[in-house]
């Protein structure tokens, strides 16, 4: 694959970042549990989920975070360095279903710590509601 870069001098207030699209299976949550060693049953027993009144096992959140993250790192380039990102979940998302994370851009500064860009995270279920709010800061490189 060819080596992708977004240096600072390009980005600019406004910009979204390229969404990343990602269907998680039951077997990406069993997976994800046993490396975590987060094992709620809430993520892998049916029963409990539709105890707590889930219509499934629901994806943790995580292992949203973790794709918040992938999201911009993907997007930066490998020179870039994620220095910062939260995540706050307030909604439910099920496996078989497709989890979008899109961003935007909302600050760039120069400051000693390098050339920083903050964004706006944030996950959708397939009906465009999001579940998931983050924030990150990026440090990226300059073209000289």
């Amino acid at each position: 694959m060819p080596h992708h870069q977004v240096f600072f001098e390009d980005v600019n207030e406004g910009d979204e970042i390229t969404p990343l699209k990602q269907k998680i299976s039951k077997k990406d949550l069993v997976i994800y549990a046993v490396t975590a060693s987060d094992l709620y049953e809430l993520h892998y027993d049916k029963d409990t989920a539709t105890a707590q009144g889930f219509k499934d096992v629901i994806v943790h959140g995580r292992l949203k975070s973790a794709l918040l993250a992938r999201a911009v790192s993907d997007w930066m380039g490998n020179d870039g360095k994620i220095t910062k990102l939260t995540c706050n979940n307030r909604g439910a998302d099920f496996p078989g279903d497709e989890f979008t994370v899109k961003g935007m851009v909302t600050r760039k500064s120069q400051e000693s710590r390098g050339n920083l860009v903050e964004l706006d995270v944030w996950g959708e279920n397939p009906e465009g509601k999001k579940t998931t709010f983050g924030t990150a800061v990026a440090a990226l490189p300059t073209k000289g």
